[in-house]
């Protein structure tokens, strides 16, 4: 697996309707660097009244030896480029929307060091900017703080710690960490992050639900299902018996209808539409008993994809800037083949 390897991705909605903005992984990948392509652009009108915004994105593994990327995590780079914004991320699943925030959901955030500090200190200061985003730097949360320019910059240095406690002045952050640091930072030319629980990027399904008259089974045990990660999708799909030896599979939920026809004697295969890579894999040998015509089994699949919400704050009076850069980095192990 190399960087290229993992994308961004939007997801299928971005409205101003909290019902429906956010929802599945799209096919539409972000450009890094491209104004606009994430957040909408700021206006005079949003700079004088104030503005929040949220938007879906997915992190996603595009690697044709199908390896997941373990103890994975999402992080900001920092806050906004160049102003006064601020930002977090709202870790989150596969299909919600932004209406399914309830506020009471764990958030992770960044800003910048306000003092310096040698190696061997335990206490940072961060100033994140805005109010409503204090709660992203907590106990216990992991911490990073480093003076690389960029994710991938060569030099530079980088802490990676655990927060012990915390208090606030203003909208500082007073984080001391539970061991002392091994480089020294410079106030200013530092930013501090949070990031969520690790979790592993990969493939999978779940909620295999047989129905039959006799005694058809399906023996995913030993016939697991495959799903690649190029071409795996959020989808809930459907089997169903047409005859003694021939069935059709149906998508059922995100986008409903019949994809092919298959029968007992060969796989089914059925690729991405756009990315010509194997959706789902049905293996022959897993079928078991005879099969009826009316017989069925249901599998909800899931992509190689990490989702959250990034949401940036644009603060009242907040003055224009030429170009608001947000980086979201995701960071992980190569799983060993």
């Amino acid at each position: 697996m190399i960087k290229d390897d993992i994308q961004n991705y939007k997801s299928v909605k971005k409205t101003t309707d909290p019902a429906t903005n956010g929802g599945v992984m799209s096919d539409t990948v972000v450009q890094s660097g491209k104004v606009g392509n994430v957040f909408s652009h700021t206006f005079d009108e949003d700079r004088t009244n104030g503005k929040v915004e949220t938007v879906k994105i997915f992190t996603v593994l595009k690697n044709s030896d199908d390896l997941p990327l373990v103890g994975a995590f999402p992080a900001l780079w920092g806050p906004p480029d160049g102003g006064e914004e601020y930002a977090i991320i709202i870790p989150t699943t596969q299909r919600s929307v932004e209406a399914d925030l309830i506020g009471t959901e764990r958030f992770f955030t960044a800003g910048t060091l306000v003092e310096d500090v040698a190696a061997g200190d335990v206490l940072v200061k961060i100033d994140v900017r805005g109010i409503e985003v204090l709660l992203g730097m907590q106990a216990a949360d992991r911490f990073f703080i480093t003076d690389k320019a960029t994710p991938d910059a060569q030099t530079g240095t980088e802490d990676d710690r655990v927060i012990d406690s915390v208090t606030t002045s203003g909208t500082v952050r007073h984080i001391v960490l539970t061991e002392g640091l091994t480089n020294g930072y410079t106030a200013g030319s530092a930013v501090g992050f949070t990031v969520p629980p690790s979790t592993d990027i990969e493939t999978s399904y779940e909620s295999l639900a047989v129905t039959a008259a006799g005694d058809y089974d399906y023996d995913d045990v030993n016939y697991p299902f495959t799903i690649s990660n190029i071409g795996g999708i959020e989808e809930d799909f459907e089997l169903e018996w047409t005859g003694a030896t021939t069935f059709k599979v149906t998508r059922m939920t995100i986008a409903p209808g019949l994809i092919s026809t298959g029968d007992i004697n060969t796989d089914f295969i059925y690729l991405h539409p756009v990315w010509l890579t194997n959706m789902l894999t049905i293996k022959e040998a897993g079928h078991t008993g005879t099969p009826q015509a009316g017989d069925k089994f249901t599998l909800t699949t899931h992509p190689a994809a990490l989702p959250v919400f990034e949401r940036k704050f644009t603060p009242i009076g907040a003055a224009p800037v030429a170009n608001s850069k947000l980086i979201l980095l995701t960071r992980g192990q190569v799983a060993n083949p």
